[in-house]
């Protein structure tokens, strides 16, 4: 039976979803930091404080707003790898919020899922029960205490992707109205 081989391709797929998902969100915060600096920008990251060396310094005075940006994150240690991180960085330093909808609590399951294929061999764990049972509603594995491995189906890697395209277009809109809305109160 071809099953299994094929189960082990749809659950990379979640792997990779996850992984370009994650970058792209930290592109999207890296474009709203680089903006900020460009224009005025919240107080917050006005008050942040790095430690640098001198040559990081350097090397991001001489290159553009976005190797700042780019050094910021690197020295805060962010995560975008998890949606409370995300959630947090985004409000804190840009002024967007997302609520918590079906889309988000989809890709908190597929974020989930993706470290216990990736560090527990897709074994279904009583820490990945917990940590997706505040996750609902939701339009997949609503129940997985039941079963012993994660195995998506092609459907499911679908609806995770529509979750991730809706949640990107959602924070590029909002990330969009908090920069213009900033620059706008600042001037």
């Amino acid at each position: 039976s071809l099953k299994p081989r094929f189960s082990l391709i749809l659950n990379q797929s979640i792997v990779l979803l996850v992984s370009y998902f994650g970058s792209a969100v930290e592109d999207i915060f890296c474009y709203a930091i680089s903006a900020s600096l460009r224009g005025s920008f919240s107080s917050r990251l006005r008050k942040e404080e790095m430690k640098l060396t001198v040559a990081e310094l350097l090397n991001a005075m001489e290159n553009s707003d976005d190797a700042i940006a780019e050094l910021f994150i690197e020295k805060k240690d962010f995560s975008f790898q998890d949606m409370q991180a995300i959630q947090r960085a985004f409000h804190d330093y840009v002024g967007v919020d997302i609520q918590k909808d079906t889309d988000v609590n989809n890709i908190i399951l597929a974020q989930a899922c993706r470290h216990v294929i990736v560090h527990a061999g897709g074994e279904i764990t009583q820490k990945l029960v917990r940590q997706v049972s505040g996750a609902v509603p939701r339009d997949i594995k609503s129940d997985m205490s039941e079963q012993k491995n994660v195995e998506f189906t092609q459907e499911e890697v679908q609806v995770v992707a529509e979750s991730m395209k809706q949640y990107l277009l959602n924070l590029v809109e909002k990330t969009e109205v908090a920069l213009v809305n900033v620059n706008l109160t600042d001037h």
